[in-house]
């Protein structure tokens, strides 16, 4: 079986982040693995632009010629190649269908002209989808797409966050970390908000990231105690996550959720907003805070009695059950799935 696995020039770099970026890259290398053993070819396709570019792709002859293969995967949910027009089987992940953004007009035209139209057109054209979690899964049969044809295959936890041994910084604080996107659906201000509350001068804040909220966030910072570090280089995560003693994962929306398993991998007591559109299986074993006034107090609360060695192994075993290998195994036979009912 050939396989065509379609991503971007942009995520080939040194820092590829989290989430989508993250997903590609990993399964990629993961899949390529798997080759030998299971009998299948997989060829990676990139394209230059910021976004899947339609023109760049041919399904015979061309700068990219798909026409030779079994399956095209399409892992960031753009991109529809019509049925009638090709021989493959086409798969495509969903890794959410609704995001929640700003009330910036650019954002709006985006998210209600381009997102949701691609994403529907996607699973118009597809033969299979790959979800991310339970929760896009609801979310695309909500859209009309047949149950049967989706199957829910989780993201993973890169092994440095399972096999590299937990070297804990000494330091006199109690540190509250954050690392992600300072976007608007991460909700970042809500962990400002509580740190602004939080009396204990022993109690340290440090935000790793950048995004278009930046500068908001650090105006509504009152105390000297919250620190902004900037973007986390890829090689210094884990030792960034090592150097926390609490994670704040304060989003109103995500299609999973990564730095969640992978602060849990670590080791890490999690907090989460209770109102946060998160998949159940993915803040399985988060605290959850109801406001800023609610995670400033479990703040606290963590800080004085500390981590129950019970919950902390639960937690942690659990999260490293999500890996890349893992991740692999079920995309490819979710393809052979795929091709055999298209055969049939």
């Amino acid at each position: 079986m050939k396989v065509a696995f379609l991503s971007l020039e942009r995520f080939e770099g040194k820092d590829v982040g989290q989430g989508i970026p993250r997903y590609t890259v990993e399964l990629h290398k993961q899949l390529k693995k798997l080759e030998k053993k299971s009998h299948v070819k997989v060829d990676k396709f990139l394209m230059k632009g910021s976004r899947f570019d339609y023109l760049s792709f041919k399904l015979g002859a061309g700068e990219h010629d798909l026409s030779g293969y079994d399956v095209v995967h399409n892992p960031i949910g753009f991109l529809p190649f019509k049925k009638k027009a090709r021989k493959f089987s086409y798969v495509v992940t969903i890794h959410d269908t609704n995001p929640i953004g700003s009330t910036d007009i650019r954002w709006k035209l985006w998210r209600n002209h381009v997102f949701r139209p691609g994403i529907r057109l996607a699973l118009k054209e597809a033969d299979g989808i790959l979800a991310d979690t339970e929760q896009t899964k609801q979310e695309v049969v909500a859209m009309g797409y047949p149950k049967g044809k989706i199957k829910v295959v989780p993201l993973g936890v890169s092994d440095r966050f399972i096999k590299t041994p937990a070297k804990k910084t000494k330091h006199s604080s109690f540190k509250v970390g954050y690392l992600g996107t300072f976007n608007p659906n991460k909700n970042v201000g809500m962990l400002v908000g509580a740190a602004n509350s939080v009396k204990d001068k022993n109690v340290v804040f440090e935000l790793w990231g950048r995004g278009p909220m930046e500068e908001e966030l650090k105006a509504m910072a009152t105390s000297s105690r919250i620190k902004f570090m900037g973007f986390a280089p890829d090689e210094k995560i884990v030792s960034i996550y090592d150097s926390f003693d609490v994670f704040i994962w304060p989003s109103l929306y995500d299609g999973f959720g990564l730095p969640i398993v992978e602060a849990q991998a670590r080791g890490l007591p999690v907090i989460v907003y209770k109102n946060g559109k998160i998949s159940p299986e993915i803040k399985r074993h988060c605290f959850e805070a109801k406001d800023e006034e609610h995670l400033a107090e479990l703040i606290t609360e963590i800080k004085v009695n500390g981590y129950n060695a019970k919950s902390r192994k639960k937690a942690m075993d659990y999260a490293r059950t999500f890996t890349w290998q893992r991740t692999a195994r079920e995309t490819l036979s979710f393809y052979k799935n795929v091709v055999g009912d298209n055969v049939g």
